[in-house]
Formats: C-alpha cells, sequence, structure tokens
C-alpha cells in the first residue's frame, strides 16, 4: 500500500522553481570559470584579485552541489508521479469501455483528458530538471578542472579540495541508486 508521502501530487511550480535556482547557479559558475585569471604553480598571478575569484568559483561550486540533492528529488518525485498517472489512465480506459451512460463516459472521457495534459506535463518537467542535472554536473567538472595552486581556501576561508569531498560530489551524481544519466543516440537523457 502506498504512503501517504508517495501519493502527494507532485507541485510543478516549486520544480520549475528549483530549476531555475539551479540554472542560475549554473550560469554564475560557468561565468566565474570562464574569468579565473592564470596562476603559477606557487599560486602567484597577474591579476590581484585571483585567490577571490578561485574562492568564489569553489563557494558556487558548493552551491550547485547544494542544488542537485533537490533536483534528483524532484526527477523521482515526478516518476513516481508519470507512473501515477500512466496507472490511472490504464484504469480509467479500461473501465470507461463497460460503461452504458453516455453522461457517466463523458465524465471518464474529461478525466482521460485532464491526466493525459498532467502525464505530458510531468514529462517535460522531468526532461527539464534530467537537463539541468546534466548541466549542472558538466559545469562542476568544468570548475573542478581549474584548481588554485595549494588551494585558495587557505587564504581565503574555503575548505581545499579533498578526496572526501569528491566522493560527496560522486555521490551527489549517483543518487538514483547507481543508474547514471545518459544521452542517447536520438538525444534524449535517459536513466540506465
Amino acid at each position: 500500500m502506498p504512503s501517504r508521502k508517495a501519493a502527494k501530487r507532485v507541485e510543478l511550480e516549486g520544480i520549475e522553481e528549483c530549476v531555475e535556482k539551479a540554472l542560475g547557479v549554473v550560469k554564475d559558475l560557468r561565468r566565474v570559470v570562464r574569468s579565473l585569471p592564470r596562476v603559477n604553480e606557487n599560486g602567484s598571478s597577474e591579476c590581484p584579485d585571483a585567490k577571490e575569484l578561485y574562492a568564489e568559483k569553489e563557494n558556487l561550486e558548493g552551491e550547485l552541489q547544494g542544488q542537485l540533492r533537490p533536483l534528483h528529488e524532484h526527477l523521482h518525485a515526478l516518476d513516481d508521479e508519470i507512473q501515477r498517472c500512466k496507472n490511472n489512465l490504464a484504469v480509467i480506459t479500461a473501465r470507461e469501455q463497460q460503461l452504458n451512460s453516455d453522461r457517466v463516459r463523458d465524465h471518464f472521457s474529461q478525466a482521460e483528458v485532464e491526466l493525459a495534459t498532467r502525464y505530458k506535463l510531468c514529462a517535460k518537467a522531468r526532461d527539464k530538471v534530467e537537463q539541468v542535472i546534466e548541466e549542472a554536473t558538466a559545469a562542476l567538472r568544468e570548475a573542478g578542472a581549474k584548481q588554485f595552486p595549494g588551494g585558495a581556501g587557505d587564504a581565503c576561508a574555503v575548505a581545499p579540495q579533498s578526496p572526501e569531498r569528491d566522493e560527496e560530489v560522486d555521490d551527489l551524481f549517483h543518487i538514483d541508486l547507481g543508474r547514471k544519466l545518459r544521452r542517447t543516440a536520438a538525444g534524449e537523457l535517459r536513466w540506465e
């Protein structure tokens, strides 16, 4: 028997807000990464603000990593909602065929249209969430490739990169029971 939490209807507006917030952080992170100055091995640069720029990059990385967990939660909730819509559509379609009253059949038809619309909206939102997760993952990888020598965190009060932090990032990318997000030959994003 499904729990009350699983039966709760997904609020698409909240998901859209989360997606927009994550996209904003992705945009900011990519902007900062593009503007990072060159720094030699001992940490010196022609840019006097190099350490601060690298610290800002690290802060944005942390913020974006924090956005991934809600995105994955929304993805799971959308999967559940899509499955609920499919199941309800199957029941309505099967029952509608058995009805004798045109009036009742019209109500079933209306419910079928509403469920089909909800299904399409959830599927579209799910695709958008998958796309944002992929974009966030790519932005984090791009940002991870540019590190301040010796760690910007020493001078800027930002935690330096560590193997534990890398494992946390990997965990965020593999929340979905070890499945990975892949692009199909048709260009669609799917979990494998």
